[in-house]
């Protein structure tokens, strides 16, 4: 686990102070939006993780004596919160079409109205969409005893593409370069490399006959 944090206090802030928390432990890509306004896109989207946290405080129970838990783990952010679902509701159900039904309908109002919940029982639904569009695994609903969990899965990369992407980071820019420190064939390296411009994870520029990769995007 890399790191983990208890949710107290104000319940907006909750949520506000939790995705800054989030978006500090998640890798990002800068990118350029139709308005040419340069913008941060992570590699698990936004409103995914505000849908989970934002689920987290609404569905709550609040007679347990216990807090909302925000795991990030290398491959998965794990978002716990105590209670089950209502009855009828189940893990199952949650990916398909199934009714809202609230422990706590004022705290879900003022959410609604507050721009963290966008249209009732749709939010899971969304975020397992969310998910597959970005090229990541489903996110899982579980119960374990008297808590809720929702597990969503981050970007993964084996070892050496792990390996490879340091290296871009402290600026080891091309493919020979990065062959010859990982003792590895260009074409290896090429195609690790390729890999992570896929994910977002780095960029990849042309000047003249050379290709360089960076971490930033390049103005």
């Amino acid at each position: 686990m890399i790191r983990e944090r208890e949710m107290h206090g104000n319940l907006i802030l909750q949520v506000e102070n939790t995705l800054e928390f989030l978006k500090e432990n998640l890798s990002f890509k800068h990118a350029i939006d139709e308005r040419g306004k340069r913008v941060d896109k992570y590699e698990v989207p936004i409103e995914v993780l505000r849908e989970a946290v934002a689920n987290a405080v609404v569905h709550r129970d609040y007679e347990t004596p216990s807090p909302i838990y925000i795991k990030v783990f290398d491959d998965r952010i794990e978002v716990s919160n105590p209670g089950k679902l209502m009855p009828p509701l189940t893990p199952e159900k949650l990916k398909g079409e199934h009714p809202s039904i609230l422990r706590n309908p004022k705290i879900a109002n003022v959410f609604f109205l507050y721009g963290f919940i966008e249209r009732w029982g749709r939010g899971t639904n969304k975020m397992v969409e969310l998910c597959l569009k970005k090229g990541l695994k489903e996110p899982v609903f579980q119960e374990e005893n008297n808590l809720f969990k929702a597990i969503i899965f981050r970007e993964t990369l084996n070892e050496l593409g792990k390996r490879v992407y340091e290296l871009v980071k402290q600026n080891v820019n091309t493919s020979a370069m990065i062959a010859e420190s990982l003792g590895i064939n260009e074409r290896t390296a090429r195609k690790h490399l390729s890999n992570l411009v896929s994910k977002g994870l780095i960029f990849r520029r042309k000047i003249g006959r050379k290709v360089f990769y960076s971490t930033e995007l390049s103005q």
